[in-house]
């Protein structure tokens, strides 16, 4: 399970040269990045021209680190990755000692430039912080430019069909496809998710609306794109519950006329996430090496309505009495 999670895993990867400081190419230069969240670091040489590639990695904040013999240490940090980005990073080292760092600190890839896709990620503080009805994740893909939700969405995770019917760029609402992690995550009925990924578990994810790579395909409207967590080299939990009930709600005119009680509604959502290595004492240490990460979520939902119909009176009952005996005799 744990190697078909690598390997579906959505990614992100970094690319550009390495220059010396007249801006000549070098090659054989040995570029680094190391996850600050687990310490984990992948490593490429640039080639004859310069260029190095580092493809396949996972989402998030990493340290790079360029090294060759005659020039200083390059260190980098503040790198931050999102899904399907292609980062292009220019690194110059300097001549002297390898013993010797330069260090370079909060210097972000602020343009991609190598890809032409058309979208816009929705970042893990956008999931976390902002209000969820419902802890509808998918809901965010409001904020995209060329995103508008459908008449009927109702954003409660346990309805599915109704949960996520957003149309892009003008195409229909079930014109859309949906990975987790990089797998296929559509449902053949509605093209809606078969998987809700509810907001504590969420990385990250990408709704791509145009000139998405080829990759991609099965959809005439947009791509999700979404990441889960992962554990990382310290241990983290949470948990939480959200109640909605009918307390304060105002009852229905008409059953209020008729001395009818509001209604019962109990919306509860509760639930909770653990991540972290994973070690056994004395046996084995997963620090830098492997990881796990649970979530669980669930809903109690209890919804009353009030349902309106017409009663016939009892000369309309006559009447439609005496047409039937009329009917019967002829």
């Amino acid at each position: 399970m744990l190697a078909a999670t690598g390997v579906f895993a959505q990614t992100a990867s970094v690319t550009g040269r390495v220059l010396d400081p007249s801006g000549g190419l070098i090659p054989g230069a040995k570029v680094t990045v190391r996850a600050l969240a687990t310490n984990i670091e992948t490593s490429a040489e640039s080639t004859d021209a310069g260029l190095y590639v580092l493809p396949a990695l996972r989402p998030g904040a990493y340290e790079v680190r360029a090294t060759k013999d005659g020039f200083q240490t390059l260190r980098q940090s503040g790198l931050q990755l999102e899904v399907q980005q292609v980062a292009k990073l220019d690194l110059t080292l300097q001549v002297g000692q390898v013993n010797d760092t330069v260090t370079v600190e909060a210097q972000s890839v602020v343009l991609e430039s190598e890809s032409g896709t058309l979208g816009q990620v929705i970042q893990s503080k956008q999931v976390t912080d902002l209000p969820l009805l419902g802890r509808n994740t998918y809901a965010l893909a409001a904020l995209v430019p060329g995103v508008r939700p459908s008449v009927g969405v109702n954003n409660i995770v346990v309805d599915q069909i109704s949960t996520v019917a957003y149309a892009i760029n003008g195409q229909r609402p079930n014109a859309n496809d949906f990975l987790l992690d990089g797998a296929p995550n559509s449902a053949a009925s509605q093209n809606q998710p078969v998987i809700n990924m509810n907001p504590d578990a969420v990385q990250e994810f990408k709704v791509e609306t145009n000139s998405f790579s080829a990759e991609f395909g099965r959809a005439s409207g947009g791509v999700f794109n979404v990441v889960s967590k992962s554990g990382s080299n310290q241990y983290h939990f949470s948990l939480y519950e959200f109640l909605r009930n009918n307390k304060l709600n105002a009852n229905d005119f008409f059953a209020n006329q008729t001395g009818q009680k509001p209604p019962p509604f109990k919306y509860n959502q509760f639930g909770g996430t653990l991540g972290g290595p994973v070690t056994i004492p004395k046996i084995y240490d997963g620090h830098n090496k492997t990881f796990f990460f649970v979530s669980i979520e669930s809903v109690r939902f209890v919804q009353g309505i009030t349902f309106l119909g017409s009663m016939p009176r009892p000369q309309e009952l006559a009447g439609f009495e005496d047409r039937i005996e009329r009917h019967a005799s002829s």
